[in-house]
């Protein structure tokens, strides 16, 4: 039996785009996303894909409010 997965997702909600960051709770580096068909499949990778994941351009990922995801 496989030992569960366990992430935080973050998901930003504004329109019209989509963002989301998503980490392993085990690990301190978040993956980017610009849309649900990126995070599905990343979520749906064995987990060794999920090391080679890039994230996107930091200039993408910043929050309009100034923060990053």
């Amino acid at each position: 039996m496989q030992h569960p997965e366990l992430y935080l997702v973050h998901i930003w909600h504004s329109q019209p785009s989509f963002r989301a960051s998503v980490r392993r709770v085990d690990d301190d580096t978040a993956q980017c996303f610009a849309s649900v068909d990126e995070l599905s499949r990343y979520l749906a990778a064995p987990p060794q894909r999920h090391n080679e994941a890039q994230p996107l351009a930091n200039a993408r990922a910043q929050d309009p409010q100034g923060g990053t995801p």
